[in-house]
């Protein structure tokens, strides 16, 4: 169990992966860790997976904000990064390991739904579980307040979630309707995000005029 001070250990435990190549999912061409990297990686996934259940042994004060923020960020790195990893290196245990703290740890949010609902989706993601993963990203999304800091950052997740789907038009529409209530400050980074749809769109408007 990881002991002392938490901030301390979660600079510790954060995985340093380089991705992939592609999307980060997990690779199709696993090769099996060898000596001291699967003993690494299997010390990170533990560490990993005891700072994510911290609180089910210790009492957490209730002004512990940069502690949850530090686990929020070590759960999406394991997501992204450590999950993906123990999969290319065929470390099985350690990765359902990693995922049941992961599933456990989105209990701890239930007075957050909306931060819960979007650590789940990513959790559901990383399973290939595409149907609850846009359902638990859009809920979050719509719970959230557009004034919010992570207000634009879910918009983001949820617009790359529909281009991922080819639903480029819901995209656009997402958008517009983003652009209309997020801060004035936050605009030119929706209006790049519209560009870009705009320039997917435009292509398939031209083959589709072909045909």
């Amino acid at each position: 169990m990881v002991a002392g001070d938490p901030v301390g250990a979660f600079a510790a435990i954060v995985p340093t992966f380089v991705h992939s190549p592609g999307n980060g999912r997990r690779t199709t061409q696993p090769q099996r860790a060898k000596g001291a990297s699967a003993q690494s990686l299997s010390k990170q996934a533990n560490e990993t997976a005891a700072f994510l259940l911290f609180q089910f042994r210790f009492r957490i004060p209730s002004d512990a904000s940069l502690f949850h923020d530090s686990q929020s960020l070590l759960y999406l790195c394991a997501s992204h990064a450590l999950l993906p990893e123990l999969d290319r290196n065929q470390l099985t245990e350690a990765r359902d390991r990693v995922v049941t703290a992961m599933w456990l740890h989105c209990l701890t949010w239930e007075s957050d739904v909306a931060h819960m609902l979007y650590l789940r989706s990513q959790l559901y993601d990383y399973l290939e579980r595409a149907t609850d993963a846009t359902r638990d990203l859009m809920e979050s999304f719509r719970l959230t307040d557009p004034d919010e800091h992570v207000y634009v950052t879910k918009a983001q997740a949820v617009w790359t979630s529909m281009l991922e789907e080819n639903k480029v038009s819901d995209a656009i529409d997402f958008l517009l309707g983003v652009y209309r209530v997020c801060p004035r400050e936050a605009r030119d980074e929706v209006r790049e995000m519209l560009d870009e749809t705009y320039a997917i769109a435009s292509p398939k408007k031209r083959q589709s005029g072909k045909g």
